[in-house]
């Protein structure tokens, strides 16, 4: 957390409701939010996860985070609702043009119902149990907290017996593989414009330069940080043109790092 209000303390954990916690901050004081919100999927069957975040919780972030600042917010790699989670950022007015980061992990549920099992299910056949699995795939600790309520007992494997079972034994509905992800998508506050003589004031460089070659003719254009110099620009190694300084808005990325340490990773 960077500078928040007097009312609040750096360096201090606090527990509250995001919308409570962020109303209390004035605008553009956080360095980094890094978030795992509900992902609109029932997860484990709980009703905290049956919907995303309101728009109104995505648009404080914006206004909060410091401009260049970064988000990372951890969602569902199914396609529906990562969709949505990335509308919601982009309609807050987050720049979302960044690759995702995937978190990867061999251990998750690997979720999908065995066709042949449901087959021969619905034609009332069952076939003999040739292996025993945990609580479908959860530990037993976690069950007992409280997650799928609904499971009580262990998992098996069954042989199949009819002709259409056996056909589709090694198949799954509802594609769910493992190794599972999750996918953390990497947002950005857009950046503010710096005055040149803001960036002067602070770094007392001259000039930013920019260079370009075409046809072997080299030519530099330099912007007048300091307002004691004029905008020039030369070409293979002779002025041709000087502008006097003007205190124009800079809203690169560099110049937003070189001011604040944001727009970079």
């Amino acid at each position: 957390m960077g500078c928040v209000g007097q009312s609040m303390l750096i360096n201090t954990v606090y527990h509250s409701h995001n919308m409570d916690l962020m109303g209390k901050m004035p605008t553009g004081c956080i360095d980094l939010i890094a978030t795992d919100p509900p992902y609109g999927i029932s997860f484990m069957g709980k009703d905290w996860d049956k919907a995303l975040p309101e728009q109104e919780i995505f648009n404080e972030m914006l206004r909060v985070l410091k401009p260049g600042a970064f988000c990372f917010v951890f969602a569902s790699p199914r396609q529906d609702v990562l969709w949505r989670m990335m509308s919601k950022l982009e309609t807050a007015g987050f720049m979302i043009d960044f690759p995702s980061i995937y978190w990867t992990y061999a251990t998750g549920i690997g979720l999908g119902a065995n066709c042949g099992k449901m087959i021969d299910k619905r034609l009332g056949k069952e076939g003999k149990v040739i292996k025993e699995y945990g609580i479908s795939g959860i530990d037993k600790s976690r069950v007992d907290a409280g997650y799928r309520p609904t499971v009580k007992k262990p998992g098996v494997k069954r042989k199949p017996v009819s002709d259409p079972a056996k056909e589709f034994s090694e198949a799954y509905i509802r594609y769910r593989p493992k190794p599972a992800v999750e996918v953390i998508v990497v947002a950005m506050k857009p950046v503010d414009g710096y005055l040149r003589s803001q960036v002067w004031e602070k770094h007392k460089v001259d000039y930013f330069e920019s260079k370009s070659e075409k046809k072997g003719v080299v030519t530099v254009t330099k912007k007048a940080i300091n307002p004691a110099l004029c905008d020039e620009k030369w070409i293979n190694g002779k002025l041709v043109e000087s502008k006097p300084y003007r205190d124009t808005l800079l809203s690169d990325y560099a110049t937003t790092t070189m001011m604040t340490g944001k727009a970079c990773t």
